[in-house]
């Protein structure tokens, strides 16, 4: 068995059940030449990485190519440790649907959310609880991981998608709350109503900016994000689409842009993606199974 095979065999027995898992730089010096690896690091600029896993998988691969001069991309990914490119662009597209589906379906609880209101106190930290308390997130992973698995047919890959839909999360590349603009809107009614918003008291009006000062909880303000396609308008010129696109259109246009913009590949593409998720979220037909 080759040192980079055993590397393999090893990664694939450490990422368990839940698909973590991690290697140090200083291992691979037992495992390849000292030297060499020195060298191959050096060459592909990773002086100042010290451990890889799920998250810097890519990185990882550059150097064992650096080292051994081969692509270890498909054997990684049959060991179910490594997502390609075009995997996570399939990845974050259906995720994004699924998680805007699942917005479309939801049948706000006005009256709910007063009581959480009354409760916390806080407009950011009820808004917080209503989201995690209609839409489980760890339901939506597992049934994305279904779906993607079946049509793939690439069960070992499971605890590395299922990972990897968490960090969308995490990351905020896929944002739960930039993809409900409606619901937020309908909550942020409530909040006013209830005189929990900044602005909101005695009949002065509303200040969209007033979310901000109410959401130093998690810095994540409604107020704050400026750039969400709001409409279906918005969204065809964030995707630079004509008025009547076709839904194969609107899917390689989101696809091209993604390939550009998608953090994993753009480290600053960040907040363009956030806006492109978005804008592909609005124009999704809910009720189009086959979209």
């Amino acid at each position: 068995m080759t040192a980079t095979a055993a590397l393999i065999h090893d990664l694939r027995a450490r990422a368990g059940y839940d698909g973590t898992w991690s290697v140090a730089q200083d291992e691979l010096s037992d495992r390849y030449d000292p030297v060499d690896l020195y060298r191959a690091v050096y060459a592909a600029g990773q002086v100042s990485v010290d451990r890889y896993g799920p998250e810097n998988t890519g990185e990882l691969l550059a150097l064992l190519e650096q080292l051994t001069g081969r692509d270890y991309g498909p054997e990684f990914r049959e060991a179910g440790l490594f997502l390609s490119h075009d995997d996570r662009l399939d990845l974050t597209e259906r995720f994004v649907r699924l998680v805007r589906c699942a917005v479309v379906l939801h049948l706000p609880e006005p009256e709910t959310f007063r009581a959480m209101l009354r409760e916390f106190r806080r407009y950011d930290r009820a808004r917080l609880v209503y989201l995690s308390t209609f839409f489980d997130t760890e339901t939506l992973v597992r049934q994305c991981a279904d779906e993607y698995l079946e049509v793939r047919d690439a069960a070992a890959l499971r605890f590395t998608v299922e990972s990897y839909l968490r960090q969308l999360l995490q990351r905020h590349i896929v944002d739960f709350e930039d993809l409900a603009p409606a619901l937020l809107e309908i909550l942020r009614t409530v909040a006013r109503h209830e005189g929990m918003l900044p602005g909101s008291r005695g009949g002065a009006g509303f200040d969209r900016d007033a979310d901000a000062a109410d959401d130093h909880g998690n810095g994540r303000a409604d107020a704050q994000r400026p750039h969400r396609a709001e409409s279906r308008a918005q969204a065809l010129q964030v995707l630079g689409l004509g008025s009547e696109p076709a839904r194969a259109e609107i899917r390689d246009r989101y696809r091209s842009l993604m390939r550009r913009y998608h953090p994993d590949v753009n480290p600053n593409g960040l907040e363009r993606a956030k806006l492109i998720n978005n804008a592909y979220a609005v124009l999704i037909n809910a009720s189009a199974a086959d979209f």
